[in-house]
């Protein structure tokens, strides 16, 4: 293996016997070849563990390293610390690569001297296939990517990209507590996007497949509490304001998320938020208010009766255009 692999691949373990075989399948399978694996096993019951090891046996770009149950969290963090590479790519062992994937997004990076080049995946659910795109494409400084997370106009998980190392702070990146599971990896993809200078969002190049089978995923079982999400919250402002004026240029974009976190716990019935005080905290900022911008689940939070109305224009919305496909 060489000392000093182009790309670092690293592949938290855990209970996914069945997942693992095809994912690191994928990785040997493609056509770029300048990489090191390091496969975390963080703790698993089952036999991925020893899958790993059967695998570093056959291909020395492969590491592996064993350690007690933490959470996907720390797996990552130890792979990132552990990591040569010029650049790191973070897959899901339920997951998979396209053969091309790497090498299309390398020579993005390569080309055009980017710090992280985002690609769009390919959604498997039950055998059926769906793009998922990218809404920003192009070229962007870091408060533009930093804006396009925020929002959700780009792909927020650890995948479908490659990141220059340099870029990754990894303490930072992946400190928060294990009790945040849900828009931790948008924290992390704040965190390294603060830390660049140019980004690539490309919908051409489809550098990851999702596996959206597999329902021991924490994220379909559980949701976190209130204080938790404020904890998040609070953590990404503090991520912001540690940057000279990034803050004020991505305000509105950093409460649309807030609504949007809130406006969508509303709609789907799962009304976290009931300290109203935090709703009316964010809502009072004057820093949001002089933007001059509506947004309808900023009206939500500050007006919850209004949630029946927007729900039936929503679903009637959506069945008309269902009608009219």
């Amino acid at each position: 293996m060489s000392s000093n692999p182009i790309i670092s691949i690293i592949v938290p373990v855990y209970n996914v016997e069945h997942y693992l075989p095809k994912c690191i399948e994928s990785i040997l399978n493609q056509s770029f070849a300048d990489f090191e694996v390091w496969l975390i096993d963080d703790g698993s019951s089952d036999n991925s563990g020893k899958i790993c090891d059967e695998y570093a046996c056959k291909d020395a770009r492969i590491r592996v390293v064993h350690k007690q149950n933490g959470g996907v969290n720390t797996a990552r963090k130890m792979g990132c610390k552990l990591a040569q590479g010029e650049y790191i790519a973070l897959v899901d062992s339920d997951d998979s690569l396209p053969p091309l994937a790497l090498s299309a997004l390398y020579d993005k990076a390569k080309s055009l001297n980017l710090d992280v080049v985002l690609g769009s995946s390919n959604d498997i659910c039950n055998g059926v296939e769906r793009k998922n795109l990218n809404v920003a494409e192009g070229l962007f400084d870091k408060i533009g990517y930093v804006k396009q997370l925020l929002t959700n106009k780009c792909i927020i998980g650890p995948a479908c990209k490659i990141i220059r190392r340099s870029c990754l702070d990894v303490e930072v990146a992946f400190s928060l507590p294990k009790k945040i599971f849900l828009n931790e990896d948008l924290f992390m993809n704040v965190c390294i996007g603060l830390q660049c200078e140019r980004v690539g969002i490309f919908n051409d190049i489809i550098a990851y497949n999702y596996t959206a089978d597999n329902l021991n995923s924490i994220s379909y079982s559980k949701t976190m509490s209130e204080c938790e999400w404020i904890y998040l919250f609070e953590r990404i402002r503090e991520q912001l304001k540690k940057v000279n004026s990034c803050f004020e240029n991505c305000a509105s974009e950093y409460y649309d998320y807030i609504y949007y976190v809130i406006g969508t716990s509303f709609y789907n019935k799962n009304r976290l938020f009931n300290d109203t005080s935090f709703i009316k905290q964010i809502l009072s900022e004057d820093i949001y208010k002089h933007k001059g911008k509506i947004s309808i689940y900023r009206t939500i939070c500050k007006h919850p009766f209004l949630l029946p109305v927007y729900s039936f224009l929503r679903d009637s919305i959506r069945k008309l255009l269902k009608k009219e496909s």
